[in-house]
């Protein structure tokens, strides 16, 4: 799925050291993003889960950045485990 429009610097903020992007009340970050508040050693895993459906991948036009969902990141299981050993 592709944006036909710019983000622009006045719609991100920073929360817990990642950029969160809003857009339409919903919120993304980067893939590179993605891939540490997931513990991904790189973006081939945030790649595969994209190729097999589980997660959602939107491009913006212009720029070559992809961006993933926070809501599907939150979801995913390693995300609760990555947030449960900080705590611990």
């Amino acid at each position: 799925m592709h944006f036909p429009f710019a983000i622009t610097a006045k719609n991100n903020i920073n929360l817990n050291m990642e950029k969160i992007i809003k857009l339409n009340n919903k919120c993304f970050v980067t893939k590179s993003s993605a891939t540490r508040l997931l513990g991904f050693s790189n973006h081939n895993s945030i790649d595969d889960l994209v190729r097999r459906r589980k997660m959602q991948e939107f491009k913006i036009q212009g720029l070559a950045k992809s961006l993933i969902s926070l809501d599907e990141i939150k979801t995913h299981p390693r995300f609760i485990q990555q947030s449960s050993n900080l705590h611990n």
